[in-house]
């Protein structure tokens, strides 16, 4: 099972008081992105989209990996259909040869 949001955030919050940097990078990273579409957005079958100035929201969590106490790399995941839907976008249906 996995922990509550609230242990989550108390073990951020001790790592953070404790100064255990690899504790708090340890920890996931959720969030919510809001904004609204005022620039070109590049789409996954290389189209750019012209902005439409509309309200985009996206959930995301990223992992932080440590090498000697410093951030070797990082690991951002988000919901791409979160950001076509409110664009009327839909991601591309076929995987493979475009004529299968």
């Amino acid at each position: 099972m996995p922990p509550s949001p609230g242990d989550v955030v108390r073990r951020l919050l001790d790592a953070a008081n404790a100064h255990d940097l690899d504790a708090v990078l340890r920890c996931s990273t959720e969030l919510t992105a809001t904004g609204t579409h005022t620039g070109p957005y590049l789409t996954v079958g290389g189209e750019l989209l012209a902005p439409p100035g509309g309200h985009i929201s996206v959930r995301g969590c990223w992992f932080s990996h440590l090498r000697d106490d410093l951030v070797a790399g990082q690991h951002l995941y988000y919901d791409q259909l979160e950001i076509y839907a409110p664009l009327g976008l839909r991601l591309p249906l076929s995987f493979g040869d475009d004529g299968a």
